[in-house]
């Protein structure tokens, strides 16, 4: 139901941008093209509309924050919800021999949520069907992460890095007695319970008691003594080589365990705000569509971004003119506006003053740096007379004849 008013506002979490932000978005995007190229990603801007079955076919959690409707035909669309799924659509449209490929994504998406934000600007990077680890360290994602603690720091962001590895959970969960159909199930339960609730959950449901004291040391206390959390220590310690920063081995954060397969990666500032995540997708990726074998990604936003770092703000224009009118006829106004622009000012036109005084007042007081003042005197010459408002210095400009 609507309201009177309803015409001049947004829906909830929806913003208009202004000069500053569209600048900033601007620098960002040129920063992740940049840091992309550097590790030979392709820039891609994904659809910001797409069809039901795209973000639901490798794994159905859009759930209820998805913005759905139908087309006229009857058709299921969705306002993109998730980055990943639409890389691979894209990537099984362009790349049909299933090549190795890494892209630098923008993706415009939107999330019904509780949140401030319902619409938000997604970028990252992604190697699809690079080939698979031979070792503990997995160097393609970590390029990615490289690439991301980059664009960070180019945006004056420092950040942390911090590290899991759900293939090995996943594992120990398997000795323990949890089969691989009530996987999916127990691991929802486990990443959206507290510790004290994780620790009687697996108390519960692990039949091994030789792996118990494991798990519970993994998922509760954070201790690594276990076999098949061996690698990750040699992944933390290449990620800290490589970029720079400071990389934490956090078992206990089961941030998207029903997607990543394998290494998960957050990223969050030094005051521990989050400012992204990725990681190894290869069951998604497979799930998706079979040309897809192995997947690696890493995302954050250009919102996100923004909030940790202030928006510089824009710097004064230095040639900003206003342009009065006291009787010139059109076609002369119409000629100084054109010059003006030629000549790199950015024009604007006030038109008939109705008090000289107060107009040349108002102007100075509203940040323009000149001003002039078109009249039938300027016309009979064809000149124009530019005032530099603060060092009070007038400079003559002649405009080039032409008939009207």
């Amino acid at each position: 139901m609507s309201t009177n008013d309803e015409y001049l506002r947004l829906p909830r979490g929806f913003f208009d941008r202004d000069e500053e932000w569209v600048q900033f978005k601007r620098q960002v995007l040129s920063t992740h093209t940049t840091v992309g190229s550097s590790i030979g990603a392709n820039l891609l801007e994904l659809s910001p509309l797409g069809f039901r079955d795209t973000f639901t076919k490798a794994s159905n959690n859009a759930g209820d924050k998805v913005f759905d409707f139908a087309d006229k035909a009857g058709r299921q669309l969705f306002l993109a919800c998730d980055s990943t799924p639409a890389v691979l659509r894209n990537y099984c449209n362009s790349n049909q021999q299933g090549k190795a490929t890494r892209v630098g994504f923008v993706a415009p998406l939107f999330r019904y949520r509780d949140g401030p934000t319902r619409h938000f600007s997604q970028i990252g990077y992604a190697a699809i069907n690079e080939a698979l680890p031979t070792n503990a360290v997995d160097f393609s994602l970590l390029q990615l992460v490289g690439a991301m603690t980059n664009l960070c720091k180019k945006s004056n962001l420092t950040i942390q890095v911090f590290i899991n590895d759900f293939k090995a959970l996943r594992t120990m969960l398997n000795d323990g007695g949890i089969s691989n159909e009530e996987m999916p199930d127990f691991l929802h339960s486990l990443q959206f319970s507290t510790l004290e609730q994780r620790a009687d959950l697996l108390k519960e449901r692990i039949s091994n008691p030789h792996v118990l004291p494991d798990l519970l040391d993994v998922l509760t206390l954070q201790r690594l003594g276990q076999a098949p959390y061996q690698h990750i220590h040699e992944m933390a310690l290449a990620i800290k080589r490589y970029t720079g920063a400071d990389v934490i081995i956090d078992t206990t954060n089961l941030h998207s365990v029903e997607t990543v397969s394998g290494y998960a990666v957050r990223f969050l500032t030094q005051d521990g705000i989050h400012l992204g995540d990725g990681g190894q997708y290869n069951n998604f990726g497979q799930a998706f569509d079979s040309r897809i074998q192995t997947l690696r990604s890493v995302a954050t936003g250009v919102e996100a971004i923004s909030q940790n770092i202030p928006i510089p703000s824009l710097p004064s224009p230095e040639n900003k003119i206003m342009v009065l009118n006291l009787g010139a006829s059109d076609h002369f106004v119409t000629q100084a506006l054109q010059h003006l622009g030629e000549k790199g000012f950015s024009v604007v036109y006030g038109g008939i003053p109705a008090n000289l005084a107060k107009a040349i007042k108002k102007v100075a007081s509203e940040g323009y740096t000149h001003l002039t003042i078109l009249g039938d005197t300027e016309e009979k010459s064809s000149e124009i007379y530019v005032k530099e408002l603060s060092q009070r210095i007038t400079q003559t400009m002649g405009l080039p004849s032409q008939k009207p």
